[in-house]
């Protein structure tokens, strides 16, 4: 194992903790990302949106180099799969809204808002469970892959 590697995924499992704390914050209490008054709000939920992807590709740097691994098994391999996944369903939910929030109108009116809320809410219902699988699959396999190699 070498260190850098070792450094990268505690980064990764660092930023997904905040992830975690973010995404329950947002599926808690979907009405205060999704009650838009202004271009700054619809602006917090975007960057919501990105910070969310942003980790996500920090995660593929990880698993492209597990699935360029001889030593990584199949199971791990097919785990890495099965969340690039998911990453994909995220980035798409995550379009829909932001294209949501770019043909509505502001303020978001209360239909409206409702709508977005429980896109929002389900946006973060599905990135709770995905978190989930990472920190209790995941992360422990991706630590013994990298202790035997």
């Amino acid at each position: 194992m070498t260190q850098p590697k070792k450094m990268t995924v505690d980064r990764l499992r660092e930023g997904h903790l905040n992830l975690s704390e973010a995404t329950a914050l947002a599926a808690r209490i979907p009405r205060e990302l999704t009650d838009i008054q202004s271009e700054e709000s619809a602006e917090t939920l975007r960057k919501f949106l990105e910070d969310i992807e942003h980790h996500m590709l920090h995660e593929e740097e990880i698993f492209e180099t597990v699935e360029n691994s001889e030593e990584a098994s199949e199971e791990l391999k097919d785990l890495i799969a099965s969340i690039r996944e998911e990453h994909e369903i995220f980035r798409e939910k995550g379009e829909g809204i932001r294209n949501f929030i770019a043909s509505a109108s502001l303020p978001i009116e209360e239909g409206d808002a409702d709508r977005l809320g429980l896109m929002v809410a389900d946006y973060g219902d599905t990135l709770l469970t995905h978190a989930r699988l990472e920190d209790e699959e995941l992360f422990p396999r991706l630590d013994k892959h990298l202790e035997e190699s």
